[in-house]
């Protein structure tokens, strides 16, 4: 927490700011998040990162970048019911998950990265159906950047939650800025 608190005293952070630093603030981490999807298929960092990919022997990269966000939700959201089960007064509610009061903190940011890394599966399986949809009419340079795109998604979806988890707002916002463009540049 104490990156978080740093942040927040050098002014990089949304919470407590009023509606005009925040658009602010929003627009230029926008701007960022942009500027960041439109190079990376040309930055050899993609290079790099798609090559490693491709050295787990995966068939498909954006189906690889699947999985690892299924894993990462699982494990989230495993996570969110070991920390409630073992720190709530009468542990985990699975007949009302959804109805059970949290406080701030930790636990309240892992059981929500938790659900927005399952609605944010929703928009990257469309983008999969998309590409798959096209099929062989994509050229070897566009399946190219689709992999690296798929991988600067698994990028931004695991710093999100690290992000969230840790209370870092503006990075976060960036982070899933940087994952929701990605996924546009895929489709």
């Amino acid at each position: 927490m104490a990156l978080a608190s740093a942040l927040r005293e050098k002014g990089l952070t949304l919470h407590g700011a009023d509606f005009a630093t925040i658009i602010v603030k929003f627009h230029a981490v926008t701007a960022v998040a942009i500027g960041l999807v439109y190079y990376w298929p040309k930055s050899s960092l993609s290079d790099a990162i798609l090559s490693l990919v491709e050295k787990t022997g995966c068939r498909s990269v954006p189906h690889f970048v699947l999985a690892w966000i299924v894993v990462l939700w699982v494990h989230l959201a495993l996570g969110y019911i070991f920390a409630v089960a073992s720190t709530r007064k009468g542990g985990y509610n699975n007949k009302n998950p959804r109805g059970m009061e949290i406080e701030e903190g930790p636990v309240l940011r892992t059981k929500c990265a938790a659900m927005n890394m399952m609605e944010s599966m929703a928009i990257y399986c469309s983008v999969l159906t998309i590409v798959g949809a096209a099929g062989s009419d994509l050229g070897e340079e566009a399946n190219r950047s689709i992999a690296k795109w798929s991988c600067l998604v698994m990028i931004a979806r695991t710093l999100y939650v690290g992000a969230y988890i840790a209370d870092l707002d503006m990075i976060r916002t960036a982070m899933f800025g940087l994952g929701i463009f990605s996924c546009f540049a895929i489709s």
